[in-house]
């Protein structure tokens, strides 16, 4: 799949709540919103280029990323990359 976005397209901010904490946000072309944070509380560690990814369609209903969850916690940069690749090539 060509022009499929990775953890790198994503634009960071300082997270809203969390001092010391980043997060940002890519909507895909399906329309699905991919949400990537990490620092302190939460499920990423930014010096150790580990994520906590959430995601859902424009309907607002949330995808399930983990098998018990439907946000993935302290993956790796290429795991972030890997749900993208995924869930742009959904339907």
């Amino acid at each position: 799949m060509d022009n499929v976005p990775t953890l790198d397209n994503i634009e960071f901010q300082p997270h809203v709540t969390l001092p010391d904490a980043i997060q940002g946000q890519i909507k895909l072309a399906n329309g699905v919103t991919v949400s990537v944070v990490a620092g302190p509380r939460l499920c990423g560690d930014i010096d150790d280029d580990t994520w906590e990814v959430a995601a859902w369609k424009d309907d607002g209903v949330w995808l399930r990323l983990a098998e018990y969850d439907d946000v993935a916690t302290w993956i790796t940069r290429e795991e972030v990359n890997e749900i993208i690749r995924r869930l742009a090539s959904a339907a």
